[in-house]
């Protein structure tokens, strides 16, 4: 399959689209923020989150959730739970960079000291449109691999208009339905590729995942199923 005919597959499905903001990037970082929109652009989730930390200073340059903001206007992770679990089981659920916000997700529950959500289906709207932008991406010679075009670079090469400030969970789902909706249509500009990559389970954990920090994987694994991240970390700790 062509991504072309995967998005339109993905679209069929009727998912629903789920954004993050968050206090940072971290292991131990958590949402602040999260929308979930329907198909046709319906708002069914738009939460500010209270969080157990403070947000990192260049988290709060990225969204400008302010802690005075949360402390007004969130609400606890736990009545946030309820909705996620009642959409989960209805719904797939895409999202850009689905490995990033499913782990946000479960810190953001280990954090609170609430169960994990439902198991939940994703499919990942990032690896779908940097396979079907790949003529865009720029190689990185410090990682050896490809850099990842961002939700703002895949809309710009789509024609994709933020209606909002970027960097707000509802104004990205947007953003990210449109981006989806016309690579489903963009047959000039599609790519063949395994479709079998851009589903993630997110519970279980798949396998040949590992817990290096912004780590990837199965993404960033080379012909040895090793995490070049994480490998390239391990030998350079090793050399000090």
């Amino acid at each position: 399959m062509n991504t072309q005919e995967i998005a339109l597959q993905m679209l069929r499905a009727h998912p629903v689209v789920l954004d993050t903001e968050s206090t940072g990037l971290a292991d131990v970082d958590q949402i602040i923020e999260i929308a979930i929109i329907g198909i046709h652009g319906t708002t069914c989730l738009n939460h500010l989150v209270k969080a157990t930390k403070l947000s990192h200073p260049k988290a709060l340059e990225t969204h400008g959730i302010s802690q005075a903001t949360l402390d007004q206007h969130g609400l606890p992770w736990e009545e946030i739970l309820l909705s996620l679990n009642a959409v989960f089981s209805d719904h797939p659920v895409a999202m850009f960079n689905a490995v990033f916000d499913t782990r946000l997700i479960a810190q953001t529950c280990a954090a609170h000291g609430t169960n994990q959500p439902d198991d939940y289906r994703t499919f990942d709207i990032m690896e779908l449109a940097n396979r079907h932008f790949v003529r865009h991406a720029k190689w990185d010679e410090n990682s050896s691999q490809f850099k990842r075009l961002s939700l703002a670079r895949c809309c710009e090469l789509a024609g994709v208009k933020f209606d909002g400030n970027a960097h707000r969970a509802v104004v990205d789902c947007h953003a990210t339905l449109d981006l989806l909706k016309f690579m489903a249509q963009d047959t000039a500009t599609q790519q063949t590729t395994n479709d079998d990559v851009l589903v993630i389970e997110a519970a279980p954990i798949p396998e040949k995942t590992c817990n290096y920090p912004a780590c990837n994987c199965p993404f960033d694994m080379d012909h040895r199923e090793q995490c070049l991240r994480g490998y390239e970390r391990q030998k350079a700790g090793a050399n000090k």
